[in-house]
């Protein structure tokens, strides 16, 4: 729950109590006076009618002997008596709370009454007028409501030179008249403290709001200030409002500028180390002082087969599988504050496992400085063999090319000779034997691999521009779709977001269509040829997969060599000129392969700037 309902509730909750405990307050101060005035006014009117009981005995002559018959008698000439009758009767009309009013004896039996028709009978009992004094207004009124017992007020008459009372005087209050007279002014009360009520939980609504909408505002200015959404251009000034609220203001609009500043300085210096990261060929994470990831270069995923991103925040050994041996490394890097290193550390990740070297340096800020934590440097150790391969076949390929270029020259002048020498014996002979027809057939083909020679040897100069590999392969595709289905091969393409490069497109086309034409003779009784294109961090792949029978291992070695090919019909070129196109496109080709479930020519470019947008996709070509 927010501030502001927090205080809403806090706020409504208060005013309710006040307006409630006020109301109470009031509503028990009117009761109170309500029932202590209507009892003074009832013990009042019962001592009036008390004054003219004693005043009426003191002037009639009791007759008898004894003390009981001169009550009796007294008793008799009240009943019988008109005045005291009438007397009753105007005390009863000058009060219209006044339910009945009596005189009993002392054993409760009735003498007189303004009802008449009660004289001589026993009086029932009824509540006094004083509980109203011993119990809470409240509990009174309650009374009221549920339309109880009326109430009377009684004084004692004594006879002169007695303390026993002779005679009770009784005034008896109406609850029903009692209850109206209190209606108006509590239904009035009820209706006050409604509108009380009503308007409290107003302010209670509107306060906070008044209260906390300059701290809202200034929260929200924080938060953009944090964000960086907060631009120059949009106005730092708030109408006036409180003095306390303008300098707020002013203050954190300052520190707004410097913190804009800092921020600048520290994007643009993060820009330039991620830009030196980008073209490290090692992964470089850097650690605060606690252990923690703080940068990782583009490097770090390609090496830990994770997103670089992922990485950041967390503690050192947890980028890395608990107890492998990265784990250990990295646990025993973040516990010293020397430098260390590691020459080989086997990562497995994605079904392959790789050698890794590790570098770790300590950061301080100045000589005898604090610490601002370690770099870490990881390379791929298992890339200085597969360089030293590739450089073998570079030299392999570029002494075959000398080689091949002296001999064919060296042999392409003789050979134009014979073929000439050769038709003028043709034309001398009367009837060519089929020797002749030998000789001329081996001079074509050997003139066909002299002219080989020449063209792969043959400088070239690749036009370089940016291309988008799938359109690359969309063009492919639709020059190998007629073959594809002569020959029962299913074509899949999986179209990743277009990975744009810097090659030259006729090369390109001739080196994919060359791995292409290959996977589809691999596959002589038809199967699933898949062209697959994605972004693999800050490279680009395509991939050609067939489901053949795989390459032999002992040809392995082979395959990109001049003249080598396990076809009967094959001429060994096609993956020799797509190798040397590639390495013109500076890009990389290998490949993959099983026995029996098929081979995978990997293309790798570089990623050219400014990589286009298509969405993924991906179809299916019938066989």
């Amino acid at each position: 729950m927010s501030l502001k309902s927090r205080l809403r509730v806090a706020i409504s909750l208060l005013m309710a109590a006040v307006v409630v405990a006020l109301s109470l307050l009031y509503a028990g101060s009117f009761l109170t006076t309500e029932f202590t005035s209507t009892r003074s006014a009832a013990l009042s009117l019962a001592g009036q009618v008390q004054s003219s009981v004693v005043a009426f005995l003191g002037q009639a002559q009791g007759g008898g002997s004894t003390t009981d018959e001169i009550k009796k008698d007294l008793t008799s000439q009240l009943q019988r008596s008109p005045g005291m009758q009438r007397m009753l009767q105007r005390a009863l009309e000058n009060w219209s709370m006044v339910a009945e009013i009596y005189i009993t004896t002392d054993r409760g039996e009735v003498v007189l009454s303004t009802m008449p028709s009660n004289a001589g009978s026993q009086a029932r009992p009824i509540p006094s007028v004083d509980i109203w004094q011993k119990q809470s207004p409240f509990v009174s009124a309650s009374d009221l409501l549920m339309a109880r017992e009326n109430a009377e007020a009684s004084k004692a008459v004594t006879l002169v030179g007695e303390d026993k009372t002779f005679l009770v005087t009784h005034v008896v209050v109406s609850t029903p008249v009692l209850r109206d007279t209190l209606r108006t002014p509590l239904l009035r009360l009820a209706g006050l403290f409604l509108i009380s009520l009503i308007v409290a939980l107003i302010l209670a609504i509107l306060l906070p709001g008044l209260t906390l909408n300059p701290l809202e505002q200034l929260s929200e200015r924080i938060d953009r200030m944090a964000t960086g959404t907060l631009s120059e251009s949009q106005p730092l000034t708030r109408p006036r409002r409180a003095k306390e609220v303008d300098d707020v203001y002013s203050k954190l609009d300052l520190l707004g500028e410097q913190f804009r500043g800092a921020r600048e300085n520290v994007a643009d210096m993060r820009t330039h180390v991620e830009r030196l990261l980008e073209h490290l060929e090692q992964a470089v994470l850097l650690v605060d002082p606690t252990g923690r990831l703080i940068m990782a270069g583009p490097n770090a995923g390609r090496l830990l087969n994770v997103d670089p991103k992922s990485l950041i925040g967390k503690l050192l050994p947890d980028i890395a599988p608990p107890g492998s041996p990265l784990w250990q490394a990295l646990e025993s890097v973040i516990q010293t504050d020397e430098s260390t290193s590691y020459d080989a550390i086997v990562v497995e990740g994605l079904g392959e496992s790789r050698t890794l070297a590790l570098t770790s340096e300590p950061i301080s800020r100045g000589p005898g400085g604090r610490s601002m934590g370690r770099m870490i440097l990881l390379r791929n150790a298992d890339t200085r063999g597969a360089l030293e391969a590739e450089l073998g076949l570079a030299d392999r390929l570029q002494a075959i090319s000398r080689l091949t270029r002296g001999v064919a020259h060296e042999i392409k002048n003789p050979l134009n000779a014979i073929r000439l020498h050769l038709e003028i014996l043709r034309n001398r002979l009367e009837e060519p034997g089929p020797e002749v027809d030998v000789i001329s057939r081996e001079i074509s083909r050997l003139d066909r691999v002299v002219k080989t020679f020449l063209d792969f040897n043959r400088p070239v100069e690749p036009q370089l521009r940016k291309l988008d590999l799938n359109e690359i392969v969309e063009e492919l595709v639709r020059l190998v779709g007629p073959q594809t289905k002569e020959r029962k091969v299913e074509l899949r393409l999986e179209l990743g977001q277009a990975p744009m490069i810097q090659g030259d497109p006729d090369l390109l086309k001739q080196a994919v269509l060359n791995v292409i034409m290959n996977a589809m003779e691999a596959m002589p009784n038809g199967g699933v040829l898949t062209v697959l294109t994605r972004r693999v961090n800050d490279h680009c792949e395509l991939a050609v997969s067939d489901t053949g029978a795989g390459i032999p291992l002992a040809v392995r070695d082979r395959v990109f060599s001049l003249y080598f090919s396990t076809k009967k019909e094959g001429s060994g070129i096609g993956l020799a000129l797509a190798y040397r196109f590639v390495q013109l496109c500076d890009g990389k080709l290998d490949f993959v392969t099983e026995i029996d479930k098929g081979t995978t020519f990997r293309f790798s470019f570089p990623e050219a700037a400014f990589p286009s947008r298509a969405t993924l996709a991906t179809r299916s070509l019938g066989a």
